[in-house]
């Protein structure tokens, strides 16, 4: 499970106790949050650890994803090697 849908997960932890009362579609509204937080954050990490080992060159942990100095050596990579490519020419 991602660092983004762990929060969702301990919401609906606390909630076990009320499952009883609550109607199977409300349930099935909340495990389809849950599975598609879970499904979209693993995407989205994956995109950005792609992204730091692209211009980085290294392998991405789970603190670079939420290290700002980590998304600064970023850019200043990203500017770097925009500042290589020539210019485009008509």
């Amino acid at each position: 499970m991602t660092a983004l849908s762990l929060p969702l997960a301990t919401i609906l932890l606390r909630w076990v106790p009320f499952f009883g009362q609550v109607r199977s579609i409300q349930f099935l509204a909340m495990l389809g949050v849950l599975i598609f937080t879970a499904i979209t954050s693993a995407i989205i990490g994956y995109h950005m650890r792609r992204e730091i080992k692209k211009s980085l060159g290294r392998k991405a942990t789970d603190e670079d994803l939420s290290d700002v100095e980590t998304w600064m050596e970023v850019r200043d990579a990203e500017e770097k090697a925009a500042a290589r490519k020539p210019p485009f020419i008509k």
